[in-house]
């Protein structure tokens, strides 16, 4: 069952209120905005938060606003014996409250607006359940087929997706999620472009001029196919504003959340040059020193940032692992074609729960046992 907070500094008020309303609800009450807080943080969350007006230290609409920010789910309603115009507005604006009610309010009043705000909580929280079902369901899917068909394209954002969530922990980055999406979901351009072209770009080849365009055209391919996914818009403009993050500041003055975008962008533009230069076979203090000596492409702070975060290390040995061994986060050490010479598995692929059942049905389909070894790296942290 959902719970209500009802807060008001006079005892006898929240006395009279539980008794009217204990029956219907769960309730709970504070004798102020900071017991109030406490109550959330102890107890939370609620579904509707009453809060009386006039209270000492911390008024009403202090309170509520502090209640937005750190359960902003939660419906808020305004309790006042003064119900001024001015009083009103302010709370309103500020405290972003579902309703307004005076003293003395009657206990029909007060239930249906208490009723009211449980319908409007359970259609708050049941928009946002939806929409991080969606969200982690879209995701999934782009890199399940990422996964099936672009291997190393899979791979890479894998390691990508690991980088940015220390560089975001390093920077104690709030929304640290949308950084963590944008570099899983930055390789997802890659599908318009062909697998030999995408193995010569991550192993620094010479690229042709028709390339060299899919390539560059890989940011904004990817930013068009998120922009329609719910709650992705700002991830899909890190993507698109990769690389002109650092050289073009100023792009960024004039939009909504520019400095998260503009962070983001910087971000995928280190850690996706800095993955290529390891997929070369550089060592990390290496590749580090070689975008160092390019400082006008980089942010500075992240790429320092970057020397603190713990990177993968391959092991000296490989191991031959079964099939049914093989475990989330283990390396393929070694190309794995079919029997017309197409590249199943790359080396370098990351093992994720899509590539088992991948390699058994290529064994099978090759007339081969499920007990064959396939060889592997481990990389160790």
């Amino acid at each position: 069952m959902e719970k209500i907070l009802l807060v008001d500094d006079e005892q006898s008020v929240l006395d009279a209120f539980h008794r009217q309303l204990r029956k219907k609800y769960q309730m709970e009450t504070a004798l102020s905005g900071h017991e109030g807080m406490e109550k959330i943080a102890d107890s939370g969350p609620f579904a509707v938060i009453i809060s009386d007006m006039r209270m000492p230290v911390m008024d009403g609409i202090t309170f509520l606003m502090e209640v937005r920010q750190v359960a902003p789910e939660t419906v808020r309603m305004m309790l006042t014996g003064n119900p001024d115009q001015h009083t009103a507005i302010e709370a309103i604006n500020r405290g972003a409250i579902f309703r307004f009610l005076t003293k003395p309010c009657t206990h029909e009043d007060l239930t249906e607006a208490i009723d009211a705000g449980l319908v409007q909580y359970r259609l708050i929280t049941a928009e946002k359940e939806l929409l991080e079902k969606t969200l982690k369901g879209s995701i999934k899917m782009l890199t399940d087929i990422l996964s099936l068909a672009y291997p190393i394209a899979f791979s890479q954002s894998m390691r990508l997706r690991k980088y940015a969530a220390q560089i975001a922990q390093k920077l104690n980055l709030s929304g640290a999620w949308q950084y963590e999406i944008a570099a899983m979901l930055s390789s997802v351009g890659f599908i318009n472009v062909p697998t030999e072209s995408i193995e010569r770009y991550m192993a620094g080849a010479t690229l042709s001029k028709e390339e060299k365009g899919m390539v560059a055209a890989i940011p904004e391919t990817t930013g068009m196919l998120l922009a329609n996914i719910p709650r992705l818009s700002i991830v899909a403009s890190m993507i698109t504003q990769r690389e002109m993050a650092y050289t073009d500041p100023l792009n960024f003055a004039s939009k909504e959340h520019s400095e998260v975008i503009r962070i983001g962008a910087n971000m995928l533009k280190v850690i996706t040059d800095f993955d290529i230069l390891l997929f070369q076979n550089h060592e990390p203090e290496d590749a580090i020193k070689i975008m160092a000596k390019q400082h006008l492409l980089y942010d500075s702070t992240i790429l320092d940032v970057l020397t603190t975060i713990d990177i993968p290390r391959r092991a000296n040995v490989s191991l031959q692992v079964k099939i049914s061994e093989l475990q989330k986060g283990m390396i393929i050490d070694a190309d794995i074609f079919n029997e017309r010479g197409f590249l199943i598995v790359p080396k370098g692929y990351e093992v994720n729960e899509m590539t088992s059942e991948r390699l058994k049905n290529f064994l099978l389909n090759q007339g081969k046992s499920d007990t064959v070894r396939i060889k592997m790296s481990v990389y160790k942290e």
